[in-house]
């Protein structure tokens, strides 16, 4: 069913104020984890990386051991209706439709975080994309052998490009999105205008 009068319009204004507003790029993502294994910490930042243009950081928190000796972190960015049903998915406890729709897709792939024996804990990797402006939806997902891989960690967190107001366009076409897949989407604002402007994971 598609958004309808005043529903609609307030959805559009509050999705493209959130986008065109700049939320907070430069912090962690606050999310809570799964059973099992926790969230990554997720930062990014934007300016020049070697010509590229968006930096994205993962912290892998999950200790290795005897259960797991290498537990993983790793990032990707999703943009289009690809973010949407991310958001969807956390915003639903959905850890495994998270993982599919981020294994379904064409998305940037960010390098892994991976604790052990040898590298230790708490290791952190960045990676550099060249992305065009937009809005994008960075996603973190920690798992291995130690559980089952519906007990993943995820985190999620907001990217828009350019950062601060620039270009009103990323935001409106985020709206437009929003508009496009009907009320079951209108969750997600909560999470879009959530503290600092973060997105939360999965509780």
């Amino acid at each position: 069913m598609k958004l309808r009068g005043v529903k609609r319009i307030a959805i559009s204004l509050a999705a493209s104020a959130a986008m065109v507003g700049g939320l907070a790029l430069t912090a962690p993502a606050t999310a809570s984890a799964a059973p099992g294994y926790e969230k990554p910490v997720l930062t990014v930042e934007q300016g020049d990386f070697g010509g590229k243009n968006v930096q994205v950081t993962i912290t892998n928190p999950n200790d290795w051991g005897i259960l797991d000796p290498a537990p993983i972190c790793t990032p990707t960015l999703l943009s289009g209706e690809a973010a949407l049903k991310a958001l969807v998915a956390v915003d639903s406890g959905d850890i495994l439709g998270v993982i599919d729709v981020v294994t379904a897709n064409n998305a940037f792939l960010g390098l892994p975080a991976i604790n052990n024996l040898v590298d230790g804990n708490d290791n952190s990797k960045s990676t550099a994309f060249q992305v065009d402006d937009g809005v994008y939806v960075l996603v973190g997902i920690c798992g291995g052998t130690g559980t089952l891989l519906g007990d993943s960690g995820v985190a999620i967190a907001p990217v828009i490009v350019p950062s601060g107001f620039g270009s009103i366009a990323p935001g409106l076409a985020f709206g437009s999105l929003l508009l496009e897949s009907g009320d079951a989407l209108t969750s997600v604002l909560p999470l879009l205008l959530g503290a600092g402007g973060l997105v939360g994971g999965l509780s």
